[in-house]
């Protein structure tokens, strides 16, 4: 009987409708509500539309609560698809141009706020969204005195509102209240306006930052603090306010106040709760300098040890002493704070930055081996996937390292810096489309952050794209109004624009901000407009300020200042003038070393090549383990015709400095023009291991090894090697990449390349040569004539197999039938 009466009760349940069953989850997520489980009521209203998608009640609840979670964009969603099952809901057409509204999108605005008008034209919110279209409309009409008087309407009803204890709708109208007063200058009368709104709704965000906006146009900064501490009080999770308040008291001069404002911040030094403590810690470097950064750290490690919060301290401790130089110290306290360690994601934080010191250092293996360890266990890890993605680009596997970053992309969409890196993928995989879309995407999720602004500024002029970088940065600078790189960086973009009156502008900026790089960057731009203008003397009087001969040796502002200074003159063709200036700075500073180079480059300028010589050498033996100085008497010997003394010189610094790479480069192109060809490969092998980014070293190894061998794999390795000159207008980089292609059987792809090349370097035989081969293959017998007869006719002397080719190509060509290009 049991069993019967469990069954009835079963097929009963089975016999209720979707929109029954509908109900029920609907009332079920009422209940949840009720009871304060908003994530589940959310779940239970989601189960609603499955069974019954026109459920008004169950989708407006789920929009309005979207709505107090801040998520505007899904609530909007919602409303919308509310009103196409329900055009004539007056309530949900007011919702919806009252969002429209906040986000000005005035003309869906305009469409649910007429529509609502229509419904409910006595509705106190349908005649407060009538007064804010209204508003606009003058506004864009530039009528202020029909802007006046929509603002008093406002004033009216919202004070009738007010008296009748109505709330809905006024929203809108204290927006035009305020838009009317503060675009009349009526600054005291805004600020009464706003604290009568806020007396009513203290927890208005928009409404607190709208008095604060006001107040800081004033002089009583007392007041700007005051209302900073309040908002802490009222939004205490609110970043933005917290930032603002720091920047207030380090304004006030008051580090003290901002110090103890984050440690109130941050709780008990003993607290589980790093990220406070750990902003202590990085407000003190900035401020005070490492060894305060320092002190602090070792107190939190010290109150927190055989915790997890000690580990993490300890971390942070060895991270500090690393990037201020004790590099061996700073990974053995990583790797002590990480010893016995249980697995946790702040643990694997630590591993992460002990992966990134391994490999500063040179060792790569081990910081391999660590990243491989931190994905195993969370192959999610961003910060783990975003370096293993760096290397694998550094080593041309740009398909892997997508890959890698679309894994992190996932987690974070949101992330800057992984954005950045497939952007870089994609460039080395020559898709400069695709990484001028993720260097965008980066500035956009950044909020026109200036690293990123600047990164894809730098890509948009190596585009040719100088207005777009310059919007870019425009916007950064809106951002960040004080950053000094952005606006050196806009400033010089004016001025080689020939904007000058945007870029004395930006300089007038630059005066402004109270540091040293800024106060010596302005009067350096400004030279700069005055020599753009050909005003010579005046920009040399300028640039004259900013040298002080005892301090060159450690101004970088006063070595450039000097440089600028002889370069007007020699282009003026004032040697003697260019001579005594320096010579006048010399005898004040003999020993500088700074302006002993300057002296040897003149020198050379001068015609007095043994004299330059012998200055460069006494620097080489000064600054055994600098690379400048011997790069530069390489240079000096290779334009007098000492290529074999230029080379020992080469062979001498080699094992002593401490970054070769440019010599390096220059012996390759030593050994490759002595036809040293398996040589020249193995020093373009090392610099490219030693850095893939550059795009020179990669063009010369892919030229080389396309150029000198034939086999598949290296044709394959050459093509990777190449990818990221695709669509390049440089002629030695197209003459690579149309080779490479041309080799591995393209001809059709191969020849604008080839060609571009050959117009842009018309006396080099190989180029020459590869375009006459190309042509030859095409059956453009007569093109090919004319590019191999030149091609042989430059390659007089030499013995390399290519030229004998060209040879033999042009005999077989001589007695061929002429053909149609």
């Amino acid at each position: 009987m049991a069993v019967m009466i469990l069954s009835a009760t079963l097929m009963l349940t089975g016999c209720k409708t979707s929109e029954e069953r509908a109900e029920d989850y609907y009332k079920s997520g009422l209940a949840l509500l009720a009871a304060g489980d908003e994530s589940r009521a959310m779940i239970e209203f989601r189960n609603v539309f499955n069974l019954d998608g026109f459920h008004f009640e169950a989708r407006q609840t789920y929009a309005n609560l979207l709505l107090k979670q801040g998520d505007v964009r899904q609530a909007y969603s919602q409303f919308l698809r509310l009103i196409e099952q329900y055009p004539d809901t007056l309530v949900v057409r007011q919702q919806l141009a009252e969002i429209a509204i906040d986000r000005g999108d005035w003309a869906e605005a305009e469409r649910h706020g007429q529509a609502a008008i229509d419904l409910g034209p006595d509705d106190p919110r349908s005649q407060a969204i009538a007064i804010v279209l209204a508003y606009r409309k003058a506004m864009v009409d530039g009528d202020a005195v029909t802007a006046n008087a929509v603002a008093e309407n406002a004033r009216t009803l919202l004070a009738t509102q007010r008296a009748a204890g109505v709330t809905q709708g006024n929203a809108s109208l204290i927006r035009v209240d305020l838009d009317n007063l503060i675009n009349g200058d009526r600054t005291e009368e805004a600020i009464a306006a706003v604290n009568a709104a806020l007396a009513s709704d203290p927890l208005s965000l928009n409404l607190q930052m709208i008095k604060l906006q006001l107040l800081s146009q004033g002089t009583d900064m007392a007041a700007v603090g005051e209302q900073l501490k309040q908002m802490s009080t009222l939004f205490p999770d609110n970043v933005d306010v917290r930032q603002n308040l720091v920047r207030w008291y380090v304004s006030q001069n008051d580090n003290d106040g901002a110090i103890a404002y984050l440690r109130n911040l941050a709780g008990p030094i003993d607290s589980r709760e790093t990220d406070g403590h750990l902003t202590v810690v990085e407000f003190l470097r900035a401020t005070q300098g490492p060894d305060a950064a320092r002190v602090e750290l070792t107190a939190l490690r010290d109150a927190n040890m055989g915790t997890e919060a000690g580990r993490l301290y300890a971390g942070a401790l060895a991270a500090l002493d690393f990037k201020t130089g004790a590099t061996e110290s700073g990974i053995a306290q990583m790797r002590e704070a990480l010893d016995g360690a249980p697995e946790s994601e702040k643990m694997r934080q630590l591993q992460v930055e002990l992966a990134k010191m391994l490999d500063q250092t040179g060792n790569r293996d081990d910081a391999d081996t660590l990243v491989t360890t931190i994905l195993a266990a969370d192959s999610s890890n961003v910060e783990a996937l975003k370096l293993q993605a760096g290397w694998m680009i550094s080593d041309d596997k740009t398909g892997d390292a997508i890959v890698a970053l679309r894994r992190a992309l996932d987690q974070n969409p949101q992330d800057s810096q992984t954005l950045t890196l497939m952007a870089q993928a994609h460039q080395r995989d020559g898709d400069m489309a695709l990484a001028g879309e993720r260097l965008a995407a980066a500035v956009q999720v950044s909020n026109a952050a200036p690293a990123e602004s600047l990164f894809y500024a730098d890509f948009l002029v190596s585009r040719d794209q100088v207005t777009a970088a310059i919007s870019v940065l425009e916007d950064a600078r809106r951002q960040a109004p004080d950053n000094i790189d952005v606006l050196t960086s806009l400033a010089d973009l004016y001025i080689k624009n020939r904007d000058f009156a945007l870029a004395q502008r930006t300089i007038d900026d630059l005066r402004q901000i109270d540091s040293p790089a800024a106060q010596t960057a302005a009067p350096l731009l400004q030279a700069a407009i005055l020599q753009g203008q050909n005003r010579t003397a005046d920009s040399l009087a300028i640039l004259e300020t900013q040298v002080t001969p005892d301090t060159v040796s450690s101004d970088s502002a006063s070595v450039r200042a000097v440089v600028l200074i002889l370069q007007t003159q020699i282009r003026a063709g004032k040697i003697a003038e260019a001579r005594n200036y320096l010579d006048g700075l010399l005898a004040a500073s003999p020993d500088d070393a700074n302006l002993a180079m300057i002296d040897a480059s003149l020198s050379s300028l001068e015609g007095d090549i043994a004299a330059a010589e012998k200055k460069y050498r006494a620097l080489v033996a000064r600054f055994p383990q600098s690379e400048l100085p011997a790069q530069f008497l390489v240079g000096l010997m290779m334009a007098d015709g000492q290529i074999e003394d230029a080379a020992q010189v080469i062979e001498a610094a080699l094992p002593v400095v401490d970054n070769p790479s440019t010599l390096l480069l220059i012996k390759a192109g030593i050994l490759e023009k002595a036809d040293r060809i398996d040589e020249a490969i193995a020093v373009y092998e090392d610099l490219y291991a030693r850095n893939s980014d550059n795009i020179i070293i990669a063009n010369n190894l892919a030229s080389m090894i396309a150029s000198y061998r034939d086999d598949d794999e290296s044709l394959t390795r050459a093509a990777t090697i190449s990818r990221r000159l695709r669509d390049t207008t440089e002629p030695a980089f197209a003459d690579t990449y149309g080779w490479i292609t041309f080799k591995r059987g393209n001809v059709d792809d191969a020849l604008p390349y080839l060609e571009l090349a050959a117009n842009g370097l018309p006396d080099d035989a190989l180029v020459q040569v590869h375009l006459g081969l190309a042509y030859a293959a095409k059956g453009q017998t007569k093109q090919a004539r004319t590019v191999l007869t030149r091609a042989v006719e430059l390659s007089a002397g030499r013995t390399l197999p290519q030229f004998q080719t060209a040879r033999d190509t042009l005999a077989g060509l001589a007695n061929a039938a002429p053909q149609n290009p």
